[in-house]
């Protein structure tokens, strides 16, 4: 019985720090959702135009645009389904930031061609799980 609880503990604790580490990792990601998909057979267009996109949305933030390190479309493409656009920052500062002076409804007036966009910051699936439980309540 002991063994079987000391593996229970020690399973416990490593769920424990992979979940720390993994939200770790995500804290400088931003999750931008509806941001308009490049039409562009070229993939060099599609990730400038995901680039520009980012760019505004970060600037409208007042967060230097250059503090932007990567971004990434999620998932494989879908005709007329919108992938999530990934944004990777260079601090879990300046994503606090930007999800701090981000507001759709003023954004809409500075470029009405994002006004659908949604962010988030970049949540485990643990922690995805947790709030579709805690919606359900």
């Amino acid at each position: 019985d002991s063994i079987k609880a000391s593996s229970s503990t020690s399973n416990s604790i490593l769920v424990t720090v992979e979940e720390i580490n993994e939200r770790s990792r995500r804290s400088r990601n931003i999750i931008a959702y509806s941001v308009p998909e490049s039409k562009s057979a070229h993939t060099n267009n599609r990730i400038s135009h995901d680039s520009d996109l980012a760019a505004a949305i970060i600037e409208y933030c007042q967060t230097d645009r250059s503090k932007c390190l990567k971004t990434v479309r999620l998932g494989k493409v879908k005709p007329g389904v919108i992938r999530p656009l990934q944004i990777q920052m260079e601090s879990e500062t300046d994503v606090i930031n930007i999800l701090k002076h981000y507001s759709n409804e003023s954004f809409t007036f500075q470029n009405p061609t994002l006004a659908d966009v949604k962010l988030s910051r970049d949540r485990t699936v643990r922690e995805r799980e947790l709030l579709v439980e805690l919606r359900q309540e």
